[in-house]
């Protein structure tokens, strides 16, 4: 039929944006938090788009069990007829690459963890040298030590 056309080119599209989800994640297995965080908005954005993708199909495949079934890869490829191979060929693409794309989540969310422990121990770091020079400026302002002179007026900072 004349829809399996516009299913083919939607699961070519949603194949696009698999594969585009698999280059992200292979950077998002050692960058550092900046970076992380851009690649985490453009998966979010490919993510996004490959729902509306599976709504659009869900919408051309309404009235069509049979080609549902086939796109959820539920029917042995022996019995498809023949307009509908390519649409399964490439369903199974796209289930491929979310196999693999899940392969990968392990290791990016080990390494987003890790990330996190690191950014963690620079802030607490930080919080404590900012109370120490706290402390100095305290001691410094009680004291008068450690002050400079102005060279307004002669005047103590």
């Amino acid at each position: 039929m004349i829809y399996y056309d516009e299913i083919l080119s939607c699961l070519s599209e949603k194949y696009a944006c698999f594969l585009s989800l698999e280059e992200l994640s292979i950077p998002m297995q050692y960058e550092t938090v900046g970076v992380l965080e851009e690649l985490m908005i453009k998966r979010g954005e490919l993510f996004e788009k490959i729902s509306q993708i599976d709504a659009k199909l869900h919408q051309l495949t309404q009235n069509d069990e049979y080609c549902r079934r086939v796109i959820a890869l539920r029917v042995s490829r022996k019995d498809i007829s023949l307009n509908l191979r390519n649409i399964y060929h490439m369903s199974l693409q796209c289930k491929l690459s979310v196999n693999r794309l899940l392969k990968n989540e392990d290791v990016i969310r080990l390494h987003l963890e890790n990330e996190k422990q690191r950014v963690m121990e620079q802030v607490k770091e930080l919080n404590q040298n900012g109370s120490n020079l706290a402390a100095r400026y305290h001691f410094s302002v009680q004291t008068g030590k450690n002050r400079t002179v102005s060279t307004l007026k002669n005047r103590l900072i």
